[in-house]
């Protein structure tokens, strides 16, 4: 596969290069790990920079205070981040936002209070917003309700064709977790 751009889940500065380094060198990543130094797990995004040019990027804690890293809120034990990026495409000039989050696991309200947050970002854009990651929810919860509230944001599972079931994975804990 040669993704336009792709959202990395749970990665360490070295997982996160592999990936990188495994796509060719036309990719560029962005993003970090998400304590207060930057290191630990991250979301990084990883896109086509061949097709695609970087405007900006951000790396926000999923708390209430989203500028201060490795912050934590709402009941996570582990902070939580989501990384924005605000590209353009190098042959329509159409632009892009897309979101790479990863919603706590444990926690329903930190979920709910994550979805608004980043659903106020995306409605803050002028253009078009993607947003990938694990929801850690079901289609149809509190978490997906809040998400979606509004119409700004639709499940792009549910508009177009499907070539595959739905899918999901369970953590060593138990817990369903739906990737979208």
């Amino acid at each position: 596969e040669s993704p336009t751009v792709r959202g990395v889940q749970e990665a360490l500065e070295d997982q996160a290069q592999w990936v990188l380094d495994s796509l060719g060198p036309g990719y560029r990543m962005v993003g970090h790990g998400r304590d207060a130094r930057g290191g630990d797990e991250g979301t990084p995004l990883v896109y086509d920079a061949r097709r695609l040019h970087l405007e900006r990027w951000a790396q926000h804690a999923l708390s209430e205070t989203p500028g201060v890293p490795g912050s934590r809120s709402w009941g996570n034990l582990i902070p939580r981040t989501m990384v924005e990026a605000e590209l353009t495409d190098r042959a329509t000039g159409h632009s892009l936002s897309v979101v790479n989050l990863h919603l706590d696991p444990l926690s329903e309200s930190s979920r709910i209070a994550s979805a608004r947050q980043v659903r106020r970002l995306a409605s803050a854009r002028a253009g078009p917003t993607v947003v990938m990651g694990v929801a850690n929810s079901r289609p149809g919860s509190a978490t997906w309700d809040e998400l979606t509230r509004g119409g700004g944001l639709q499940d792009a599972w549910a508009l177009g064709r499907r070539l595959t079931p739905p899918w999901g994975t369970v953590s060593s804990g138990g817990s369903r977790q739906y990737v979208w």
